[in-house]
């Protein structure tokens, strides 16, 4: 719940104080949760050598200092949105550019979250900090793609172009992941990159398709996106305990490779969202 509160109000947060500059916050937002993400895995896996409570301690702290940082320094924006309700959300996802990069988000999410969330599990024989060395590198990975790489690659690919083929070369990796369990460490930390890519490209579009406010787009948004990440680690948790831990793989493959499918065929009509929208604005 915390983390759902967290991304939708920090993301329209950080879109509103910078001044209708959309690519430079969703940079700043990148920017941010790619540093947590590979010091976050470092810092547990450090503290756990120690004992097993002390990541926990160590999160609570910082949402404690994150929460001081926030009443001393964050303030209203000027620009202040005006009271929303629950219904505007779900009004929102019937605006098809909105609906269909959440969908196709939430199948990519049922990915990241399989990275994230099982596939430690399957690393045998880590200990505790090499656990967290891995996906701090993994983490860097991702912070490193998503503002360095990605504002490069699209100078030179179409977005979305540039974004069904990192779901392609993603449903591959988990192949290897399944079929090869002996480079499974390294496709970890690769996958970092292709993490990167999607998490920065489909957070852009997010705010791109939609007609709506910051806030609602933000929220219809990872109201969608983050079901992939409920379902994943239970599912793959159910079917590695079933069927062997590298199954879970073969089943998250086929589902990136429909989101990325899915892509390819409403890209039409994703760019005429974005055409349409950015028309309005000017």
């Amino acid at each position: 719940m915390g983390n759902a509160f967290f991304t939708s109000t920090a993301l329209s947060i950080i879109v509103g104080i910078s001044a209708g500059k959309l690519e430079r916050s969703i940079t700043i937002y990148e920017a941010a949760l790619g540093l947590g993400i590979a010091s976050g895995p470092l810092l547990g896996g450090f503290l756990g050598t120690f004992d097993w409570r002390y990541p926990f301690f160590g999160t609570a702290t910082l949402m404690a200092i994150g929460f001081i940082v926030t009443m001393a320094f964050v303030g209203e924006p000027k620009n202040r949105e005006k009271r929303r309700t629950p219904i505007e959300i779900i009004e929102a996802l019937r605006n098809p550019g909105v609906r269909i990069n959440s969908l196709i988000a939430l199948g990519y999410n049922f990915g990241f979250f399989t990275i994230l969330a099982y596939t430690p599990l399957t690393l045998f024989g880590l200990t505790t900090f090499q656990l967290g060395i891995t996906y701090f590198f993994w983490g860097t990975l991702v912070a490193f793609s998503s503002v360095i790489l990605v504002p490069r690659l699209i100078k030179v690919i179409e977005r979305m172009r540039l974004l069904e083929i990192n779901l392609l070369i993603f449903a591959l990796l988990f192949v290897i992941m399944g079929e090869y369990p002996t480079y499974r460490l390294i496709a970890v930390v690769l996958s970092g990159i292709l993490c990167g890519i999607s998490n920065a490209s489909f957070t852009s579009l997010a705010m791109e398709v939609s007609p709506f406010s910051r806030s609602v787009s933000s929220a219809a948004y990872n109201f969608l996106r983050w079901a992939g990440a409920a379902i994943a680690p239970i599912l793959a948790g159910i079917l590695g305990q079933i069927y062997g831990f590298s199954f879970p793989f073969y089943v998250v493959a086929p589902v990136i490779l429909i989101a990325s499918a899915s892509l390819f065929i409403y890209a039409p009509r994703l760019r005429s969202a974005v055409t349409t929208n950015a028309s309005k604005i000017e």
